[in-house]
Parts: structure tokens; C-alpha cells; sequence
């Protein structure tokens, strides 16, 4: 995504895109729910396929408007997560783009497919919604507020970190 010149400016207007992809509408759902719990206005886009990831990616690219994280179930069709992430690591301007994968049952030989294909976090997801929710909401916490959108600009190495615009209820 193309940053205006002034980029304080633009991270003072910028509201935060995330694309889900995810074909099973149920794991779409508990997506959603988990996001709709951060506090923060952001833009919410689905796409059920490979294709369609493509498609937005390409799209908000064109519009400078595209997500800023992407959130992938691994069995994203056709081909599965592993093979969208390792497309999309080798697109130049994809990159630095923070994805998330997310899985019910991630095995250690899946967990270290995910890894070597550059995926920037492999959720495993919890049985218990409310542990869900909390996790996911800790993940966006950090990749889009404290890594300000996967920027490479994260304000580490202090003591502490004080949420006060954005975070989960």
C-alpha cells in the first residue's frame, strides 16, 4: 500500500483493512466475531478462495486501499494456506504484509510448512470461543496497532505498552 507523503497524516485518517480468507462460512464467522470485539474501525473484506484473495489483493493495490493483514485458514482452497502464503511472499509488494494463519488442527509438520512459507503468526485455535476471541484480539493488538500495520515500525523495547485507542473490550 502507498503511503501519502505525510505519513503522520496518513496514519492519523488510515483505517485498518483486513482481508479473511477463509471458504467455511462457520470459521468466517468466528473470525468475524473475534474482530468485532477490537475496538478499533477497520475495514472487514472475506474471500472464500485463492483466487478471490488474489483479486482483492490486486484491487487494493490498484486503489491504494488494500488490507493491511491478512488472516488465511490453512485449508483455504483450492490448493491450501501453505501454497497462498508461499504466492504470496513472492510478490514484491506483499512482503512485509502481516499473515495470519489460522487452524484448528496445526501439526508440527504443518506449523513448520506455514513457517518456512514466511507466515508471520500460526494460530492454533482454541476449542473455547472466549479463548478465541481473547487470542485473536491479542494478535491484532500487536500487528495492527503496536507493528502499525505490519510496517516494521512496532514501538518495542520499552518496559511497557499502554493501549489507549484501540484493543479488545
Amino acid at each position: 500500500m502507498a503511503v501519502p507523503p505525510c505519513a503522520f497524516c496518513w496514519a492519523m485518517v488510515h483505517t485498518p483493512g483486513i482481508l479473511v480468507a477463509a471458504h467455511d462460512h462457520d470459521e468466517r464467522t468466528s473470525i468475524e466475531a473475534a474482530i468485532s470485539l477490537w475496538n478499533l474501525d477497520h475495514r472487514l473484506s472475506f474471500a472464500p478462495d485463492e483466487d478471490e484473495v488474489m483479486s482483492h489483493l490486486e484491487a487494493g493495490r490498484r486503489e491504494h486501499r488494500g488490507p493491511d493483514l491478512l488472516i488465511v485458514d490453512h485449508a483455504l482452497p483450492p490448493a491450501g494456506g501453505v501454497a497462498l502464503v508461499t504466492r504470496l511472499r513472492a510478490i514484491p509488494w506483499l512482503i512485509t504484509m502481516p499473515i495470519i494463519v489460522v487452524s484448528g488442527d496445526v501439526s508440527d509438520e504443518l506449523l513448520a510448512r506455514f513457517l518456512h512459507a514466511r507466515a508471520s503468526t500460526v494460530l492454533r485455535k482454541p476449542v473455547d470461543p472466549d479463548a478465541y476471541q481473547s487470542l485473536m484480539c491479542s494478535l491484532l493488538d500487536y500487528w495492527l496497532i503496536l507493528d502499525e500495520g505490519g510496517k516494521g515500525t512496532a514501538r518495542k523495547g520499552t518496559n511497557q505498552v499502554t493501549l489507549t485507542d484501540g484493543g479488545c473490550a
